[in-house]
């Protein structure tokens, strides 16, 4: 499924079968697709772009139709109806960046086989991540400043990778045959390294401003609203955008 509406295309289909979600949640999806963009809510020049935006607007469209087909299941990651979900077959696909895949093989041991790991729909994406830092107060600063560039010098991120399957951060390492060659029995064998290098090889980056999780989180609460409360598409739109805008 190369794009959002295969995507959500074979969601209705799956659901209409089996009674069943497709994908865990609307919200999920909104979140990734709008984080495939070269823009998502401000321009290079800081300028707030949401509104009109093709990335954001299609973003919407795409989750909007996914929870009004009710081919989702509301279901907040890492959430106990989220874990039970992928233990007992709950839910048919999630949209996990590479860290989520220990926690999926972690709460659900005996689907061992039963998943496998495919490129999302239009491409890669970004949607963060995490950061280490040492505060000017720290009494040992030079002793925590060796440790992390030990911890995140190729070395250790490629055995972090071969361990956990957590994506290494080094760029220099995606030619490795071993991130290469990488799969994962849990995941049906599937060719995880491929997979993962070729996204974000094919990733286009976008702008970030002060306020985009905020942002963000108004957005996912308009589609939430779609998803669980039944509200129309255009209010909650609208809605959505005067958040935003008080926000900004």
């Amino acid at each position: 499924m190369a794009t959002w509406p295969e995507y959500i295309a074979t969601g209705q289909k799956y659901t209409a079968a089996t009674g069943k979600p497709f994908l865990d949640s609307a919200t999920q999806l909104f979140q990734d697709a709008s984080d495939q963009g070269a823009s998502k809510y401000v321009s290079a020049k800081g300028k707030y772009i949401y509104e009109n935006n093709p990335v954001i607007k299609n973003a919407w469209s795409y989750a909007t139709q996914a929870a009004t087909d009710k081919i989702t299941g509301g279901l907040a990651p890492d959430s106990p109806q989220w874990y039970s979900a992928l233990a007992n077959g709950g839910v048919a696909t999630v949209l996990a960046p590479s860290w989520m895949l220990g926690q999926i093989e972690s709460a659900a041991p005996k689907t061992k086989g039963l998943w496998s790991v495919a490129t999302m729909p239009g491409g890669g994406g970004n949607n963060g991540g995490s950061f280490l830092a040492i505060p000017k107060s720290s009494p040992n600063a030079a002793a925590a400043y060796k440790f992390i560039t030990w911890l995140e010098a190729p070395a250790q991120q490629l055995a972090a990778f071969k361990a956990t399957a957590d994506f290494p951060a080094i760029p220099s390492l995606y030619s490795n045959a071993a991130v290469q060659n990488y799969t994962a029995p849990f995941f049906s064998n599937a060719s995880i390294g491929k997979v993962y290098v070729d996204s974000v090889e094919k990733y286009t980056e976008h702008p970030v401003g002060a306020k985009d999780r905020i942002l963000e989180q108004e957005f996912q609460n308009g589609v939430g609203r779609v998803e669980k409360n039944g509200q129309s598409v255009s209010s909650s739109w609208a809605q959505t955008l005067a958040a935003a805008k008080r926000d900004q």
